[in-house]
């Protein structure tokens, strides 16, 4: 599982590189400049154009920003969900083997003593059965 995430980062990295890499030979190639010819009506078309190119290489960064930022997010949120659920699988147990711990401690307690758990009436030996007199309806 570590070196799938580490490739995973790797390959975030490298690509990363490579869209930067890209970025800079693509600003070092093309002649950008602020001066821009303005025709009698407004802006010309190649002033949008190259402000058109800057919004979208804006957009791409931040693009990539946010997606990077959200990879690295979901396995948080991922890892988060996991340990919370450890912990409260093992909070569950603890409180299962103390539950079962105190139950066995009780009946070791009660086999112990001898004497019976509640005290009634019924201490009598046997009775032999002549001269009983049958029950009736019963």
């Amino acid at each position: 599982m570590k070196l799938a995430k580490r490739l995973l980062i790797l390959f975030i990295a490298i690509v990363g590189a490579a869209n930067l890499a890209f970025f800079v030979y693509w600003y070092s190639a093309s002649e950008v400049t602020a001066l821009m010819p303005v025709s009698p009506t407004g802006y010309t078309v190649e002033a949008l154009a190259l402000n058109v190119t800057i919004l979208e290489m804006i957009l791409v960064l931040v693009g990539f920003i946010l997606a990077a930022l959200g990879l690295f997010g979901y396995t948080e949120i991922k890892n988060a969900a996991i340990r919370a659920a450890v912990e409260a699988a093992e909070k569950e147990a603890k409180d299962t083997v103390s539950e079962q711990l105190s139950i066995l401690d009780a009946v070791r307690a009660r086999d112990d003593n001898s004497k019976p758990e509640h005290s009634g009436d019924y201490g009598l030996d046997d009775q032999p059965i002549e001269g009983a007199t049958p029950a009736k309806d019963e």
